[in-house]
């Protein structure tokens, strides 16, 4: 799906008919489930280890707008073009379940949303990559009583 840009119709055929399955999603979205399976995830979460990461995901030209215009090039797909791309936010437990996912435009750092990926839960240990090392976040990990596990920066001198 990576490769592909995230079409639909890249499902493999295994999940059905691609256009079931988008239906599905969104109205599984509007409806709320998504929203209580990750629930359900958090309530028997294994906090042994609270587990943040972020990725960006980029979209397809044609979802970022492109058309296709006479000679088949697409306007808009030149080297300058604008890529639609956002990040997505993830806390997941020991077992490596997802119980936390916060979805941001592409150009946000990691930290920004780091607080509200672990508010609320009482790990024993919080577990990141250095794009989550800032004093504010490594104090508040502490707080809850959790070890916090995040390699320093390259400049922290402590």
């Amino acid at each position: 799906m990576a490769r592909s840009g995230g079409r639909w119709r890249d499902l493999p055929a295994r999940l059905g008919d691609h256009y079931a399955v988008k239906r599905r999603y969104y109205r599984w979205i509007e409806m709320g489930v998504l929203d209580l399976m990750l629930e359900a995830l958090a309530g028997e979460a294994d906090l042994e280890g609270l587990m943040i990461d972020s990725t960006i995901v980029r979209a397809h030209q044609h979802a970022a707008g492109a058309r296709k215009q006479k000679g088949g090039k697409c306007s808009g797909s030149g080297p300058v073009s604008r890529r639609i791309e956002h990040k997505i936010h993830a806390a997941g437990d020991a077992m490596g379940n997802p119980v936390r996912l916060i979805a941001s435009p592409g150009q946000r750092n990691d930290i920004a949303f780091a607080h509200d990926l672990v508010d609320g839960f009482e790990a024993g240990a919080t577990l990141a990559d250095k794009g989550y090392d800032a004093d504010h976040f490594c104090e508040a990990i502490a707080q809850t009583g959790a070890e916090v596990v995040i390699p320093p920066k390259r400049n922290r001198k402590a």
